[in-house]
């Protein structure tokens, strides 16, 4: 395991940015301000949020497309590949492969 990661960091209504953060589950939960879900949904690539963010009523500016569900993702949340159990960084080209299943929950309204 590598003692840094580079992710996609999607803040409220910001948009995303690649950052290197420590690979560490304390400061995921840093970041996405509380404790983690994590949520497979392409090619290895997860969405790590943050568990309760719906029901602390964290604001909601991204939707993930999952399967058949929209499901808005609320607070501040990473997107970081995980491979056999360990979060790895992202590839240069994991932004076309997240494009189409993480959007702006603005285009819903």
């Amino acid at each position: 395991m590598t003692d840094e990661i580079i992710a996609f960091a999607f803040r409220s209504n910001e948009p995303p940015i690649a950052v290197k953060i420590p690979n560490s589950i304390d400061a995921m939960m840093e970041f996405v301000d509380g404790r983690i879900e994590v949520v497979s949904f392409a090619d290895g690539l997860v969405i790590v949020c943050n568990e309760e963010g719906k029901m602390r009523d964290l604001p909601a500016h991204w939707v993930a497309i999952l399967g058949v569900r929209n499901d808005p993702i609320a607070g501040n949340f990473l997107v970081c590949r995980r491979e056999k159990g360990v979060f790895v960084s992202i590839n240069p080209d994991d932004g076309e492969i997240a494009a189409p299943y993480i959007i702006p929950a603005a285009a819903f309204r």
